[in-house]
């Protein structure tokens, strides 16, 4: 009796344990599932987040380089300011030097000419003989002679006159001198050779003259940035 008693109770005993095992084993298998679950979302959040981080690389990359072709054009852009100012100070240069051509060209044209002023002046020379003649009464009494002594000792009374308006000094206009041309001042001065920009047809020579070429010689004055370049031609 007490051998089969303790068998079944052991029997029992060993039945529990088996369905503790059996629960046991079954959380076993559902944690590993849950486990298994985590590490494939893992997986799956990883993913994601690695795409994400490229397409941010990516997005950063495409910024810098529209930085860089927005910051080149800007100093192109830059460069043709310069350039543009620099234009326009050459042709300001330009107009203000044709402005003083033109009114030293006006002056000229318009002022008297050596032969005038003499004959100006010899003008008013005679007119200030002959106001002083007429105030003295010199030439009332040379024409009494004249009536009284007859054509020849007029026409020598007349004669008379002469000497004594030319012995007058001649007076003069006095002009200023004018004032010495000054080169600018420049930096630089390059010269070019006529082989270097103009080309002769087949058979043509250029005349020379004392031994050299007689060609036109201009300048130009080419304001670069900073300093000052003369083109000589």
């Amino acid at each position: 009796m007490i051998d089969e008693r303790a068998y079944e109770l052991l029997c029992c005993q060993l039945g529990l344990a088996n369905e503790e095992k059996a629960g046991l084993r079954k959380q076993v298998n559902e944690l590993i599932a849950r486990l298994k679950a985590i590490e494939e979302s893992n997986k799956e959040n990883s993913k994601a987040l690695v795409d994400t981080i490229n397409d941010l690389k990516e997005s950063l990359e495409k910024q810098s380089s529209t930085v860089e072709h927005y910051r080149k054009e800007m100093e192109l852009m830059r460069k043709q300011l310069e350039a543009k100012d620099e234009v326009n100070m050459m042709l300001a240069n330009e107009i203000s030097n044709l402005r003083l051509q033109l009114e030293g060209s006006r002056k000229h044209r318009f002022g008297r000419t050596s032969e005038q002023r003499r004959l100006l002046n010899n003008r008013n020379i005679d007119k200030s003989a002959m106001e002083k003649s007429e105030y003295d009464g010199s030439g009332k009494k040379g024409d009494d002679d004249n009536k009284t002594d007859g054509n020849g000792t007029g026409s020598n009374t007349s004669s008379g006159n002469v000497p004594a308006q030319n012995c007058r000094p001649s007076r003069k206009k006095e002009t200023a001198p004018r004032a010495t041309k000054t080169r600018l001042k420049v930096d630089k001065v390059i010269v070019h050779e006529i082989e270097d920009y103009y080309q002769l047809p087949d058979g043509a020579r250029l005349m020379k003259r004392n031994g050299m070429a007689d060609v036109w010689e201009y300048r130009f004055i080419e304001h670069v940035h900073a300093h000052n370049v003369e083109h000589v031609y």
